[in-house]
């Protein structure tokens, strides 16, 4: 994410919710833009539980202001659509690419 030019991003940030704290993956507080990584892992056997369980925090989350950047390995892996997705989620703050950086 570094890479294709975006600010450097908090770990764990705690948000509050009326369904209580969350911590996201990562995140960018001034611009309220949180990035959540999705393994393929966590849906393989998930029961219907798992899914209305994280739809309820991601609707939470989305309740309190914060916009929501939800990453998969192949996010990752298309620079050029990673920008894309990324870049109407913060107005106003250019994107500085570091070629230096490998994707």
């Amino acid at each position: 994410m570094l890479a294709i030019g975006l600010p450097r991003p908090e770990t764990q940030v705690p948000v509050a919710t009326r369904l209580g704290t969350y911590w996201a993956d990562l995140g960018w507080p001034e611009a309220r833009v949180l990035a959540e990584y999705d393994g393929e892992a966590k849906y393989t056997d998930a029961s219907r539980d798992v899914v209305v369980r994280e739809k309820r925090r991601e609707d939470a989350l989305l309740d309190e202001g914060w916009r929501m950047l939800r990453l998969t390995k192949d996010d990752l892996r298309h620079p050029a659509t990673l920008t894309r997705r990324a870049r109407p989620l913060f107005p106003g703050i250019p994107l500085t690419p570091r070629p230096d950086l490998t994707l």
